[in-house]
């Protein structure tokens, strides 16, 4: 009897230790029991119905710190060709927590629109006559028909005015316009000795000239339809220069440099 009793309680102490065993065993393991990355990944993709290789890109693989609940967490994020997903994935249990799935934006470049054709040059002309308010019959001289990249540059005189503008070459907008009249001369002009004596006595007005100055240029020239002076002296290292209104004796501009 007393050897039945031993045998008894020696078994009974053998089955409590094996139990404390298992249980520490089973407590060890779910402590320690966190899936892995390659796991999430797996779990990631069940969810979201995508194949592997239709991932473009793992944009977030990182085990975060604990949630609310005790657990860690796997936070999963990444992309195919038309959808992101954000995956949170329990790390312990492999439950997904939160699931998100949001359509890509497309941007769509505009389609491009055939580049205009360049204006020809009489088409140019034209536009420039337009713009003026003058027919083709009245043009004495075209000075400039260029073309410069995207524009015309159009310059053109009647017996009047003289034209010039900017067109542009593929819309024929007109820019940049100027006009301006022509001088037209009665056929009367002063001779040259009156032009130096209309400069020079301007001179005198600006500075004390006493002795004789030395001309060094006396020129007729037209300049926008106007004949003008051209008069250059010099006076004690002194330069001066006038343009003088051959019609009427005018002083068009003057300049004295030392």
């Amino acid at each position: 009897m007393k050897k039945l009793l031993k045998k008894t309680g020696a078994t009974s102490i053998f089955l409590a230790a094996a139990a404390v065993l298992f249980l520490c065993a089973c407590t060890v393991f779910a402590a320690s029991g966190t899936i892995t990355r390659t796991e999430a990944k797996k779990i990631a993709l069940q969810k979201a119905n995508v194949q592997s290789s239709q991932v473009k890109k793992w944009t977030k693989i990182r085990l975060d710190n604990w949630d609310d609940d005790g657990d860690k967490e796997w936070d999963v994020k990444f992309r195919t060709g038309t959808y992101k997903y954000e995956i949170e994935i329990n790390a312990r249990t492999g439950k997904i927590e939160d699931f998100e799935k949001e359509p890509l934006k497309k941007t769509q470049k505009p389609a491009a629109t055939p580049a205009a054709s360049k204006l020809t040059m009489a088409e140019a002309k034209n536009i420039a006559l337009n713009a003026a308010g003058v027919k083709s019959a009245d043009v004495t001289k075209w000075t400039k028909t260029k073309l410069d990249g995207n524009e015309w540059e159009i310059k053109f005189q009647t017996a009047s005015c003289k034209y010039e503008m900017d067109i542009n070459a593929r819309t024929g907008k007109v820019k940049d316009y100027e006009e301006k009249k022509i001088a037209v001369s009665s056929g009367k002009k002063i001779s040259e000795s009156e032009a130096r004596s209309i400069a020079l006595e301007h001179a005198k007005k600006q500075m004390n000239i006493n002795g004789t100055v030395k001309y060094v240029k006396t020129k007729l020239d037209r300049d926008d339809g106007m004949e003008l002076y051209e008069i250059e002296f010099r006076y004690g290292g002194w330069e001066f220069e006038y343009e003088i209104n051959a019609e009427n004796g005018w002083i068009v501009s003057w300049d004295i440099d030392n």
